[in-house]
Formats: structure tokens, C-alpha cells, sequence
């Protein structure tokens, strides 16, 4: 899984910005010229569903109840692609 960073880390088809974040804070997905489509869902340690958004090309936006701490976030291509990042929330 790649780092935390507040600059922009780049693996595959998404680069997310800024990690970490706060709470209702956009989060910038910049989306690989191949990846057309991403389905964004973000996850707790727990197993918890926080967030589930289907990205074109932008903006994953946060749930304002996050509590601080790490969760997941898993990125789908259409074509069944699929990759995990770590997302640190912020207080």
C-alpha cells in the first residue's frame, strides 16, 4: 500500500491528495489517462463502508463524521482492476 503524504503519490490509475486529510475535505483523484471510470470506496480498520462514489475524473469527497485515524480505500477500474491506499484522517 503506498505511503501517507501530502504530495501527490502516484500508483497506477489514481494519484490521492492531500493524505492526510479532515473530515469533509475533498480529496483530489487524479485518474490515469487509461482509467475512465474508478468506483471509490472507503473502508475502516473495521471493515466499516464509509464511502462508496464512482469517480470520472476528480474528487473522492470525505464523510464529515470520520473519526481520526487510518482507513482504506480501495479503487475498482471497469475493467476489474483493483488497488488499495492508505488514507490518514486528520483531526
Amino acid at each position: 500500500l503506498p505511503t501517507a503524504t501530502s504530495a501527490p503519490v502516484e500508483d497506477d490509475f489514481i494519484c490521492l491528495f492531500a493524505n492526510p486529510a479532515a473530515p469533509g475535505q475533498v480529496s483530489h483523484c487524479l485518474l490515469a489517462p487509461e482509467a475512465t471510470r474508478i468506483r471509490a470506496r472507503l473502508y475502516g480498520l473495521d471493515g466499516r463502508l464509509y464511502a462508496d462514489q464512482r469517480l470520472s475524473a476528480g474528487n473522492f469527497q470525505l464523510p464529515t463524521a470520520l473519526r481520526t485515524g487510518l482507513y482504506l480505500l480501495r479503487g475498482e477500474q471497469a475493467d476489474g482492476l483493483v488497488k488499495h491506499y492508505k488514507m490518514i484522517i486528520r483531526p
